[in-house]
């Protein structure tokens, strides 16, 4: 029973740790921000550890270019003018249960919401322009990005569905998510400055640069800012495979900084299998550097989660509870259209391309005249908006590769060790009103609107000061959970907005007591089942 109390009680403090690690990070004098004990602890438990993420991008342009472009979607309905303002926050504590629960921190920053930008309806689209004669096509192809043609991985159409490494929800989708009307109209992780660098591929290793900025973005939840995680690492464990996505080959492994193993075309490229002509390839990747790295390790990659490309709902869902996801296109062409701040892909003429582009998807925008999502590219800061360009859900439809969406997590390697001295509280299920804490697992008396307590905390619905579908546990506005219950199997669940509540009998999904019970916070309110254990995803 130790290890599924050890799951359920401390797997969730993945939620609330952004606001702790983040208290980390150095300020423009270069020393950590003042750490604040969290009220009402009393366990002595903090936090200490820094993220000092390197800085180099992969493309000529940079961070100058990303700061540039920060400061540009500041006065285009990104922003208010300028960068969000930074506000010291302070360590981790786990709080013991008290009669009454406490109050959640204030809110960081005010929730704002960038425009909807203004897309024409597809039939008046610019007709797609004729794309320009190429060279012969190595390897498993290219397609054509608006101004050159990129080389394309050859990837197995059906390897998603084959990973057996990727987290299960025990509850089906279609059984536990926010109505479709309380979801945000539209979503731009741009615009909460948790977007990574955009990158510059110098060879066909879409996957491997998808799946990184992907957990770049995945890391900003734990620090408050994005990774900056080495493309060379990751796409060294797997280049052998190319019929297998980034994550088979890397999903427990550990990533560094970029600064560590900056991105290396020639040395990419030369590790690829030999259906180029001419430049060095089939050569071995360099294990020894490999396992240096590890030494040197900054988060551990923990799981993905795999959805059903046919699931845009939950596709939205996931991208409104802040995360990015990676999906392969057959798109031939990324030819644009648009006014700078609203750059969108036209499509093309031909039909699908032999191979796919890995791409990664940051946002959505629900429009008059269709859904957009927005996509995150790995072409460098001159392709679209600074890295950046809109998409149409039709698009998608057409010419996803796989019928697969990819999430990846990664958890920083601090957190591995505060793990080890969090309160492993839950035992069986607790008394009538009762349930696990999210953080703590120990038993505490219900929130008011019938959620878990979060770290001793419950929201104050009174205050509003949420958009609605969201809600505030940690001081960031969140989407929040379904209001609803139900069972599936043996497994039942009740949720109200601040998380879910699961049950189940002895000898399901590891349950060594009578009956066992365990929380998940919102965002992360779904309980899933991975190799290692259970886990809490969007």
């Amino acid at each position: 029973m130790k290890r599924l109390r050890d799951l359920f009680a401390i797997l969730p403090v993945l939620t609330l740790l952004p606001a702790a690690l983040s208290a980390c990070h150095k300020d423009s004098s270069g020393s950590g921000a003042a750490p604040k004990e969290p009220a009402g602890s009393d366990s002595g438990f903090t936090a200490s550890a820094t993220s000092d993420q390197a800085s180099a991008t992969n493309d000529s342009e940079g961070s100058a270019s990303e700061a540039r472009a920060r400061k540009e979607r500041s006065h285009d309905g990104y922003g208010d003018g300028g960068e969000p303002e930074e506000v010291p926050r302070g360590r981790l504590g786990i709080n013991k249960p008290t009669p009454e629960p406490q109050s959640p921190p204030p809110l960081r920053r005010p929730p704002r919401m960038p425009a909807l930008p203004n897309f024409p309806e597809r039939s008046r689209y610019p007709k797609a322009a004729e794309l320009p004669k190429a060279g012969d096509a190595e390897g498993c192809g290219q397609v054509w990005s608006g101004t050159e043609y990129q080389p394309v991985e050859c990837v197995d159409p059906g390897v998603h569905e084959r990973h057996p490494r990727a987290a299960k929800v025990v509850v089906p989708y279609d059984k536990m998510k926010q109505p479709a009307e309380k979801l945000p109209k539209m979503v731009d992780h741009r615009f909460d400055g948790m977007e990574g660098p955009v990158r510059k591929q110098g060879g066909p290793q879409c996957t491997a640069f998808a799946f990184t900025a992907a957990l770049d973005h995945a890391f900003a939840k734990w620090t408050g800012k994005p990774g900056e995680f080495s493309v060379m690492q990751i796409w060294a464990r797997y280049h052998r495979l190319e019929e297998k996505a980034a994550a088979d080959e890397n999903v427990g492994n550990f990533v560094t900084n970029e600064s560590e193993w900056p991105y290396d075309a020639k040395l990419a490229n030369s590790w690829d299998k030999c259906h180029r002509k001419g430049g060095e390839c089939g050569k071995p990747a360099d294990e020894a550097k490999l396992k240096e790295l590890d030494k040197r390790k900054v988060a551990e990659i923990t799981k993905v989660e795999i959805i059903p490309a046919t699931k845009l709902e939950v596709l939205r869902e996931k991208l409104a509870g802040g995360a990015d996801v990676t999906m392969g296109l057959k798109l031939p062409s990324f030819a644009l259209a648009g006014e700078p701040g609203a750059k969108y892909i036209v499509g093309s003429q031909r039909g699908a391309a032999k191979m796919g582009h890995e791409v990664v998807l940051a946002g959505y925008a629900m429009t008059p005249h269709g859904t957009y999502y927005l996509l995150h590219n790995s072409w460098g800061n001159k392709w679209g908006d600074e890295g950046y360009a809109w998409i149409h859900e039709d698009l998608i439809k057409e010419y996803w590769l796989d019928n697969r969406i990819v999430i990846p997590d990664v958890q920083p390697m601090e957190v591995a060790e505060l793990r080890h001295h969090a309160h492993n509280g839950l035992m069986s299920k607790c008394e009538k009103d009762q349930a696990p804490d999210s953080i703590s697992g120990m038993c505490a008396r219900k929130c008011p609107d019938g959620s878990p307590r979060h770290n001793n905390i419950c929201a104050d619905e009174k205050k509003h000061e949420c958009p609605e579908g969201q809600i505030n546990l940690t001081g960031e506005c969140v989407l929040s959970a379904p209001k609803e219950s139900g069972s599936e199997g043996k497994v039942k669940w009740e949720c109200a907005p601040g998380g879910c509540t699961y049950e189940m009998p002895k000898g399901e999904i590891e349950c060594k007591e009578q009956e066992c019970q365990g929380s998940c916070p919102a965002p992360d309110f779904r309980l899933a089942t991975t190799r290692k254990g259970l886990a809490c995803v969007e």
